[in-house]
């Protein structure tokens, strides 16, 4: 089957039409799912594989960067519901993943930044050596220099299934560091109903943004620091604020869907402590966040 990429294709209505291609074809539980494609495709490939018959072989082939150092490894697949952004899914792991890296040379320039997005928040999270390695070869990156975007890659998905494998389902506050960003940037998808105006790594490229700016209220993350990280995003052409005006009020409502939620109404969030280090907050005051969007 063909199914459109896009987060708006992420649904329970092309899930439904999948399942209904299956038990037309009268497929069997020894089945085995292919995902070609992006994040979008694997994260529906994934979720119908883990339900289907209560679970059949999956295989995931990555072809654009985002999905081949974040999304297709760790077991994570969700889909959009109404609004709400991931938020019916499963854990549920590929039997194999083929990462063919000639793939990249096919993604319009924009669809490879914003999988960067994703790569240099691995090392505001938790890798401040790869940051930094980052800095010294964007040119490198920027021209996919074989060597270098081999080197992203490994290392992308070595730190992936690391923590994975520490914390596989998010019970440990481990793989959550993983999101940094991700509550504003799920919030500015569900606002524009994901109708592709911003990509997946440029909403959390201006999460990030949003992140930083509290990290530097909540516990003194430096002006420096903050300084690198949006010169860095910079040189990979990735936005740092949402054109449009998102009122305070619609934030909170889809920021109350985030899966980081642990009570009404409590926003927790992973914020840096130095370029390198995260950790989770809990319960962020409303105030300080407005003041960081703002």
């Amino acid at each position: 089957m063909i199914i459109p990429d896009g987060e708006q294709n992420k649904s329970l209505k092309t899930a439904v039409r999948v399942f209904e291609f299956l038990k037309k074809n009268k497929y069997s539980k020894s089945i085995v799912l292919v995902a070609l494609g992006g994040g979008v495709i694997g994260d529906l490939t994934g979720f119908i594989s883990s339900i289907y018959l209560r679970g059949t072989h999956f295989v995931q082939i990555p072809t654009s960067l985002l999905s081949q150092i974040d999304s297709s490894m760790g077991g994570k697949n969700a889909i959009n519901y109404e609004d709400a952004k991931n938020m019916i899914g499963s854990f549920y792991h590929p039997d194999l993943v083929i990462i063919n890296l000639d793939f990249l040379e096919t993604l319009p320039i924009r669809h490879f930044r914003s999988g960067m997005a994703e790569a240099i928040k691995y090392g505001i999270a938790m890798n401040y050596d790869f940051f930094c390695w980052i800095e010294d070869n964007y040119e490198k990156i920027s021209l996919l220099d074989e060597e270098s975007i081999r080197h992203l890659v490994l290392l992308c998905c070595k730190m992936k299934c690391e923590v994975v494998v520490q914390d596989p389902k998010e019970y440990r506050n481990k793989r959550v560091l993983l999101n940094l960003g991700h509550t504003f940037a799920h919030s500015i998808e569900s606002f524009s109903k994901f109708n592709e105006s911003l990509y997946h790594g440029e909403a959390v490229s201006i999460g990030m943004v949003i992140s930083l700016k509290i990290a530097n209220i909540v516990n003194r993350f430096s002006e420096r620091d903050i300084f690198r990280v949006i010169s860095l995003l910079k040189r990979f052409d990735l936005p740092l604020s949402y054109q449009r005006h998102i009122p305070f009020e619609d934030y909170l409502y889809f920021m109350n869907y985030d899966k980081k939620r642990t009570g009404q109404d409590q926003i927790n969030l992973v914020l840096p402590l130095k370029i390198g280090t995260s950790i989770l907050y809990r319960n962020i005051d409303k105030k300080i966040i407005y003041h960081a969007i703002y």
